[in-house]
């Protein structure tokens, strides 16, 4: 009789340990399919960005605005935007999520 309890209880746990790896399975593919969704998302916002410079709006503006689009839709919700100015040297330009830094002018 203690044989057949055992053998019962390993089928039991052998069932349930293969119900359980089934749901993280499912698991994983719905985590995966959001993820491409918002992937999906991210890269259709960029494409429609409008990155042409009007007359009067200059480089800050567009930099305002890439920033401000990557902050709300990428991983990164802190994020700069850096330009190379006539001289070389790197400007920052506009920032999203956190302060200007102290050694920027």
């Amino acid at each position: 009789m203690s044989g057949l309890i055992v053998l019962r209880w390993m089928e039991l746990s052998l069932a349930g340990g293969g119900l359980w790896a089934f749901w993280c399975r499912m698991q994983a593919r719905v985590a995966e399919g959001r993820r491409e969704r918002r992937e999906q998302e991210e890269l259709q916002a960029y494409a429609g960005l409008d990155v042409q410079l009007g007359g009067d709006a200059g480089m800050p503006e567009l930099a305002t605005r890439v920033s401000q689009l990557m902050a709300e839709k990428s991983v990164f919700r802190r994020t700069a935007v850096l330009v190379r100015d006539a001289g070389g040297c790197l400007r920052w330009r506009a920032a999203r999520g956190w302060r200007r830094p102290r050694w920027t002018r």
